[in-house]
């Protein structure tokens, strides 16, 4: 994506980085930064952490399938089970996603399959992702903003006011809040 490139150098964000490990990471010619952004959580073992690795090249060994989502897969199946185990009951299943903005459109179809509901509420000032359910439930601004026209109006509850919230909630009409 050209324009991209041109777009985060002209920024200062054009830096091209080859190598990293726990919290560091270097760019092409050897200059070390500490990762403080850590890819917006999704690192939050660091960089290529020796554990993960060893897993990955054990499984890898295995010769194990590639499995589409219409197989059941053997893996996810375990993984879940541990999941579930993990949370002493108090969850029967576990919906395995590849990211947060899936994760949170899972959380508001089952709470409008499971309610009937059509309401969210939802803090001001979040961000859930670039999906429209996701949109819906995000702070006004760039992401939004394009959208606007076909997003579902949802109901926005200042941060950090309770009051807010209970009247929001009192009217039972809202499936969901999300935080």
């Amino acid at each position: 994506n050209p324009a991209l490139g041109r777009f985060l150098e002209l920024t200062g964000r054009g830096t091209r980085f080859v190598r990293a490990e726990g919290a560091s990471i270097e760019d092409e010619d050897g200059t070390a930064y500490d990762d403080f952004l850590a890819g917006f959580g999704s690192l939050n073992l660091g960089h290529n952490p020796p554990r993960i690795k060893a897993a990955i090249l054990e499984h890898l060994r295995g010769d194990a399938p590639s499995i589409f989502h219409e197989c059941l897969n053997p893996f996810a199946g375990s993984l879940a089970e541990k999941l579930v185990a993990a949370t002493s009951g108090a969850f029967e299943t576990a919906f395995l996603c590849n990211s947060g903005a899936e994760a949170v459109e899972c959380a508001l179809k089952t709470a409008i399959a499971v309610t009937g509901k059509t309401k969210i509420a939802y803090a001001e000032g979040g961000y859930h992702g670039t999906t429209l359910g996701a949109l819906a439930c995000m702070a006004k601004g760039l992401y939004r903003e394009p959208f606007e026209a076909v997003l579902k109006k949802h109901i926005e509850i200042p941060f950090g006011d309770l009051e807010a919230l209970e009247q929001a909630l009192a009217k039972r009409d809202v499936a969901a809040f999300l935080l």
